[in-house]
């Protein structure tokens, strides 16, 4: 017979309480009281996995980074990189509307690594990895020239469009968004495939 961990179930009690919180009113207004409340522990249990509150923190950013590799692995077509901003967009936004608490956590450490520096380097390094990835995923895939600034690209489009359906409340959908950057191509970048597509 398996013998259950208690101690890992508490901990990913802890952790699910503190982003439940956090995603909720930021990592600021979240206290350890506010914690243990939430997760149904007392503070003396509380401390006998988690130290202080900014080790929480750490658990609960490397928890989101995790779901978040997860999550952008699914946003990849079936053949790898998505090979058209229709289904890159369609991806992404039917991830933040499958799991909003997770992309609002990412948009409170994104705006706590401003004044917390250990905080910006994981994030920087976690986007560094993805880029990486899409950018190998670019050259084998479609042969791009300049590929890195493609998924550069790509991730910046990405990040504005969390950014724009979480804090924003944009709804436009994504096959109307499709059609803006081919607009905004035709415009300013006339000599742009897409554009020539259009004409």
């Amino acid at each position: 017979m398996s013998r259950i961990d208690i101690r890992s179930i508490r901990r990913r009690q802890i952790i699910q309480a503190a982003e439940e919180l956090a995603a909720q009113r930021g990592w600021a207004e979240t206290t350890i009281a506010d914690i243990c409340k939430k997760a149904d522990i007392s503070v003396g249990g509380l401390t006998h996995h988690f130290k202080d509150k900014d080790e929480i923190l750490f658990a609960v950013l490397e928890d989101v980074i995790q779901r978040l590799h997860a999550r952008f692995k699914e946003t990849q077509s079936e053949e790898g990189t998505p090979r058209s901003l229709n289904r890159f967009f369609q991806a992404l936004c039917q991830s933040v509307d499958a799991d909003r608490s997770l992309y609002l956590l990412l948009l409170h450490f994104a705006s706590s690594s401003i004044h917390r520096p250990d905080i910006g380097e994981r994030l920087r390094d976690f986007f560094a990895s993805l880029r990486q990835r899409d950018r190998d995923r670019c050259q084998e895939e479609v042969q791009l020239q300049g590929s890195q600034a493609t998924a550069d690209l790509l991730h910046c489009l990405g990040l504005g469009l969390i950014f724009g359906y979480v804090f924003l409340e944009v709804k436009t959908p994504p096959e109307q968004m499709e059609a803006e950057v081919r607009k905004v191509l035709q415009t300013y970048v006339p000599d742009h495939p897409h554009a020539q597509e259009q004409s």
